[in-house]
């Protein structure tokens, strides 16, 4: 392929290597480095995603790059296949300096990464040669102190990011505090920022609203699915939206307990032309603009059934043993054993769904309803629900009472139970024979 494109290496623009079935290694990107150290190559964007790559191809990468820094403009490195390490995100953030470097989006989500390379980042943030737009850094375990030193380089008048994506990167409400100081700087430049599957409550939503009400603040999207949240971050983001200040265009809150006393503030908050989409539907995503209160009552959350694919009622033995196989290979890193166990079990889920749907179809044919719904009820996991129980635990216990006092003497009867029930049995019962 270098070969190839060494004769034409205007084109593509886009040379997409990802991919757990490309065995690429630091072998292959180092052979790839020679064509892009060609200065007539152009590629704009380069994804090298889940390619078995470490350290050692980001310094195949600097180095080539260095010598022709023009291209490309996006470089994708992320999967939990590449195992970079904070010693392969230095040299990367050191080409971010270079004056030539036109670098403006870098994806390092799912690697193998530390708050460590939150410093190097920090440090590219803030050279005054840095053209940096989108930085992913999702999945990674950053923590807070990793938020807090890459806020620093945030804050710089020189950092051009606009797009920040920190989702499950297990942070509190302590890295909202750091970002709010960011969202109210002077110079932040940030538009977007996604906290998705972080632990941040409505405590962290609470400091973060104060940078958002920022004159300064430039925020359009801001992504706070699964963090935790209840109906009091509802209150403090509806004010947020309905700020005079707040440039916000976009909320994303699915996952959350929210209730009906938070929805009808953050609807209120919607039809205000600050805010332009909303979503909160807790599972899924459903759209809800200015004006279109009668759609509201498709968003209010109700009971959601999660599905997974071990328990779907197609799901057969055969099939359990050999997800099992692929997980055992995943772990295992092989790939040919990976890829193999991964086919198996495609081929085998296309034939159990078939035959389950021609058991249907089958059972339809037939006329026979009662297996059909049964099927559905599996796929819904619906439970009817008991029809005579009861939450007043002071009659079950005078019932309980009443019945036990029949095994004792009867002379005991009447002295025993209250005198309620006594007041009864004695107007209600037939009179007793004489002896």
């Amino acid at each position: 392929m270098a070969a190839a494109l060494k004769s034409n290496p205007s084109y593509p623009r886009v040379l997409d290597l990802s991919g757990t079935y490309n065995n690429l290694q630091d072998s292959g990107v180092k052979q790839l480095c020679v064509l892009l150290e060609n200065p007539r190559c152009q590629f704009e964007t380069l994804r090298l995603k889940d390619c078995d790559l470490s350290e050692i191809s980001c310094d195949y990468l600097a180095a080539a790059l260095k010598s022709n820094p023009s291209y490309p403009r996006v470089l994708d490195l992320s999967g939990t296949y590449n195992n970079l390490q904070d010693s392969g995100v230095k040299p990367l953030c050191v080409l971010l300096e270079n004056p030539r470097c036109q670098f403006e989006t870098l994806r390092l989500s799912h690697c193998d990464l530390s708050e460590r390379s939150c410093e190097a980042l920090s440090s590219g943030l803030r050279s005054q040669t840095s053209n940096l737009r989108q930085l992913d850094l999702s999945n990674i375990n950053l923590k807070d102190s990793g938020v807090k030193l890459l806020s620093e380089g945030l804050k710089s008048p020189h950092c051009t990011l606009e797009t920040l994506r920190l989702s499950g990167c297990n942070l509190s409400d302590r890295s909202c505090e750091a970002l709010s100081s960011v969202l109210s700087s002077q110079s932040s430049r940030l538009t977007e920022l996604g906290l998705s599957n972080n632990n941040l409550q409505d405590s962290g939503v609470k400091l973060l609203s104060a940078g958002m009400k920022s004159q300064y603040c430039q925020l359009e999207t801001l992504r706070l699915s699964g963090c935790n949240l209840s109906d009091r971050s509802c209150e403090t983001l509806s004010s947020v939206l309905s700020s005079q200040s707040s440039s916000l265009r976009e909320l994303d809150l699915g996952n959350n307990n929210l209730q009906d006393s938070g929805l009808k503030l953050l609807f209120s908050a919607v039809e205000s032309p600050m805010c332009t989409i909303l979503r909160v539907e807790p599972a899924g995503v459903r759209w809800l603009r200015p004006g279109l209160r009668k759609y509201s009552s498709h968003i209010v959350p109700s009971r959601t059934r999660v599905s997974y694919n071990n328990d779907k009622p197609w799901f057969t033995p055969k099939l359990k043993k050999l997800w099992l196989e692929k997980r055992k290979a995943f772990r295992s890193r092989d790939r040919d054993c990976y890829r193999e166990a991964k086919y198996r079990l495609t081929k085998e889920v296309d034939i159990a769904k078939h035959q389950h749907s021609e058991k249907m179809q089958q059972q339809i044919s037939e006329n026979d309803s009662a297996s059909v719904w049964k099927s559905f009820r599996n796929i819904t996991n619906y439970k009817p629900k008991t029809p005579h129980s009861t939450d007043d635990l002071l009659l079950a216990n005078t019932l309980n009472d009443f019945y036990c006092r029949f095994d004792e003497p009867s002379s005991s009867l009447h002295t025993s139970i209250g005198p309620n029930i006594r007041d009864t049995l004695d107007t209600h019962s037939p009179p007793l024979p004489p002896p």
